[in-house]
């Protein structure tokens, strides 16, 4: 069971990764979401 969740972990922070690069390539809508959200 500890690899299957070191495994899903790893798998985890790899997608988190690409999110926040798909982000910075096209992340003007994420940050008015963020601006909005800390109202």
């Amino acid at each position: 069971m500890s690899r299957e969740r070191k495994r899903e972990g790893a798998l985890y922070l790899c997608n988190q990764r690409q999110r926040g690069e798909e982000g910075k390539a096209s992340g003007k809508e994420d940050e008015r979401e963020g601006e909005t959200r800390t109202d």
